[in-house]
């Protein structure tokens, strides 16, 4: 029940309450404790019950004062404990406040179609002009290029969702001749492995009871059990590949069904075709048909030579090793989809910490109110503008933290992925260095953003 959006909504209303009776409360401490402290017992003994009574008072509305301000930020912590769970493979704790009937809006909201329309909305909002770029057909080489790379990485997330096969496989391979020359890294010490909901037992529990058996053979029938979205990610992923310059490429989405998927730019496979040449395989065009022969020629021969044969056409083609590069960034985006690194970001960039910032506004607020109460409403909307400015640029530079980390977390999941694709991960660490170098380009083209800078 607390691991809801909506249950943070609920605890800053109750701050809210709790928060606006704080200057109440206050001035009623300060009273009693002005009045215990007047009475004096030395020249009125007679009043030394009543001094008491008011000093009990005061330190008890004190303790209510304090459990004003402590209840709210309670209440968050008790349900971000409530909404932790280890992220899978790497065991890092992080909080997503998102119920199992949300997740599965959004799942809802991006299979299919939905996808594509959903990305071509970001990317028309993310070009200033207001239109996407074009996107490549799927008869483009390229965009086979990619989607066959793609698909060899799948069957690696396939690997690690299969956690007893992981396990048979790496003990065959220490055990086999070729253990010492192929990279296979060992299962992980967090497998990925669905997360617990209880919705989900509730939904794996019998329609009726055993005592009334053909009631329950018959709801049996028409019932069928509901499988949350998370129970459920992995493979297909959708694949877009839009024709833009920039070298880069993001991931989106989370859910089964093509939920999830990655956008390559074209701009970044031409970074890596131009770093070093491609292979040119040749490829012979199709013989024409022979020309018909006359009666003449059929009974006598031609004497006019053959006509030459045209030039073998040249069609561009990736090396392996430009290959294993493409592999490195779909690997590293498809472990953000596997990490469920968009449902993290969404729960905290658009519930967790908004509440957080608005609880922390209104409680140095109260904490002012002797101040606000003398200057007057100008001075107190001056400060909740203050405030609310310097605690969201604290919570951008915190998301920025989390952004980091989530890259280097992906990058980390990333080499595993390559390795049981049959990648060697090695490659990475030449990608990434290259990706990170500042001098430009070959053939004397722009400079493209660095793999370290956000994702659009």
């Amino acid at each position: 029940m607390l691991k809801s959006s909506s249950t943070l909504g609920v605890v800053q209303t109750i701050g809210r309450l709790m928060l606006s009776l704080f200057p109440v409360m206050w001035v009623k401490t300060r009273v009693l404790g002005f009045m215990s402290r007047l009475i004096d017992v030395e020249k009125h003994p007679q009043l030394a019950a009543k001094q008491a009574i008011y000093a009990l008072r005061s330190q008890r509305l004190q303790y209510f004062t304090f459990a004003l301000i402590a209840i709210p930020f309670g209440l968050i912590g008790l349900t971000a404990l409530a909404s932790s769970e280890r992220t899978p493979l790497t065991g890092r704790w992080r909080v997503i406040l998102l119920s199992p009937a949300e997740e599965e809006a959004i799942s809802a909201d991006l299979q299919g179609q939905k996808w594509y329309d959903t990305v071509r909305d970001i990317l028309a909002q993310s070009s200033g002009t207001g239109q996407a770029p074009p996107i490549l057909a799927q008869g483009d080489w390229r965009w086979t290029w990619v989607d066959q790379t793609l698909r060899r990485l799948e069957q690696a997330v396939r690997i690690l969702h299969n956690t007893e096969g992981y396990r048979e496989a790496y003990e065959q391979h220490l055990i086999s001749q070729d253990g010492d020359r192929v990279l296979y890294p060992p299962p992980p010490k967090y497998p990925l492995l669905p997360r617990g909901r209880a919705s989900s037992l509730l939904h794996e529990m019998p329609v009726h009871s055993d005592l009334d058996h053909e009631k329950g053979a018959e709801a049996a029938q028409h019932h069928s059990h509901h499988v949350a979205p998370h129970t459920l990610l992995g493979p297909p992923y959708s694949l877009l590949v839009v024709n833009k310059d920039e070298s880069n490429a993001f991931s989106y989405g989370f859910g089964p069904g093509g939920a999830g998927g990655v956008v390559v730019y074209s701009g970044f496979l031409d970074d890596i075709l131009d770093r070093k040449p491609a292979a040119l395989p040749v490829i012979q065009p199709p013989a024409p048909p022979p020309a018909p022969k006359s009666l003449w020629s059929s009974v006598f021969g031609s004497s006019s030579p053959p006509a030459p044969s045209p030039p073998p056409l040249s069609l561009p083609g990736p090396t392996p090793e430009q290959t294993s590069k493409l592999a490195t960034l779909l690997a590293h985006e498809l472990s953000h989809l596997v990490l469920s690194h968009h449902i993290e970001t969404l729960s905290k960039g658009t519930i967790l910490f908004p509440s957080v910032v608005s609880i922390a506004v209104d409680t140095i607020r109260s904490l002012l109110y002797p101040l606000t109460f003398v200057v007057g409403p100008f001075f107190g909307d001056a400060l909740d503008r203050t405030l609310r400015m310097g605690l969201d640029d604290l919570a951008k530079a915190g998301e920025s933290c989390t952004n980091t980390s989530l890259e280097i977390e992906a990058d980390i999941i990333s080499a595993r992925i390559l390795a049981l694709a049959g990648f060697d991960p090695r490659v990475a660490i030449e990608f990434w260095e290259e990706r990170m170098d500042d001098s430009p380009p070959p053939k004397g083209k722009n400079v493209r953003p660095k793999g370290n800078e956000a994702h659009p």
